[in-house]
């Protein structure tokens, strides 16, 4: 990485910077399921995701951020919403440590 050349008088002026940045990307394979459900809940298209997302993160069949992909959300507003379908989103071994305390 290059740092910035500051020149020594002001006629100069800044000198080109360059920045290298890191990316770590995460890949989760999503794969399509079609489940058969009573008609009631077409309407409720996007609230069934989010059920089924937070029932199976509170299972720890799927990370937060997988939880959150499945719903096309962040995984801070995600985790913000799963009060809403009684999932916890401290894990179960940390929230015994803080009784124990």
């Amino acid at each position: 990485m290059l740092l910035p050349s500051w020149g020594n008088n002001s006629d100069e002026g800044l000198g080109d910077v360059i920045v290298v940045l890191k990316i770590y990307l995460y890949l989760y394979v999503m794969t399509t399921m079609t489940l058969q459900v009573p008609d009631v809940l077409e309407k409720e298209h996007d609230e069934t995701v989010r059920f089924l997302a937070a029932k199976l993160y509170e299972a720890d069949k799927l990370s937060l951020s997988q939880a959150a992909d499945m719903c096309g959300m962040r995984k801070w507003n995600f985790a913000e919403i799963l009060a809403n379908y009684g999932v916890h989103y401290l894990d179960s071994s940390i929230s015994s440590d803080l009784n124990n305390v």
